[in-house]
């Protein structure tokens, strides 16, 4: 079962952090994001580049991101090859996805794919 209030509330702020204000004697801007909620298992990690590869996607892992492993504050270093995740991130273009909350799934999760 997912936790939805969560990632609801990620979403909410992610969204309002969306925003951005230009600088003073400038005109304002507003940039928009897609994001975008999903499941998957990891397939692949690359630690040095803050990188993974979810269902066959690659996506980059924000600095920032909240990251929780078996229920607790966790870090990208701590995920593993294998490991089924539910997560939200923004999709910036076709080739740039960045993870912002990644959350571990219990190991009986049946990930459905349409």
């Amino acid at each position: 079962m997912r936790t939805r209030s969560c990632y609801r509330v990620c979403l909410a702020l992610l969204a309002a952090l969306s925003v951005t204000t230009a600088l003073p004697g400038s005109a304002a801007s507003v940039s928009r994001v897609e994001l975008v909620e999903d499941t998957g298992v990891i397939h692949a990690i690359d630690y040095g580049r803050n990188q993974m590869i979810i269902d066959g996607v690659r996506f980059s892992v924000s600095a920032g991101a909240r990251i929780r492993i078996r229920g607790d504050t966790g870090t990208f270093t701590g995920l593993v090859k294998g490991m089924k995740v539910s997560y939200v991130f923004e999709n910036r273009s076709r080739t740039n996805r960045v993870i912002m909350v990644l959350e571990q799934l219990p190991d009986n999760t049946i990930i459905e794919r349409n």
